[in-house]
């Protein structure tokens, strides 16, 4: 099991914790695993972006 957590802190003070569990049994398996979280994360942050702006 593979575990990595970040911290980011805005100039305003807002803070965002952002924590990974993965489960992998090889290396390529993880290599996989990263990929789809890195995809989904970019899918995720632009979907966001969108309905943010449609607010505005």
């Amino acid at each position: 099991m593979a575990k990595h957590s970040k911290v980011f802190k805005a100039e305003n003070g807002t803070e965002l914790k952002m924590e990974i569990t993965a489960e992998c049994s090889t290396d390529e398996e993880m290599r996989e695993t990263l990929s789809f979280i890195a995809l989904s994360s970019h899918q995720f942050y632009l979907q966001a972006g969108r309905k943010i702006s449609s607010k505005l």
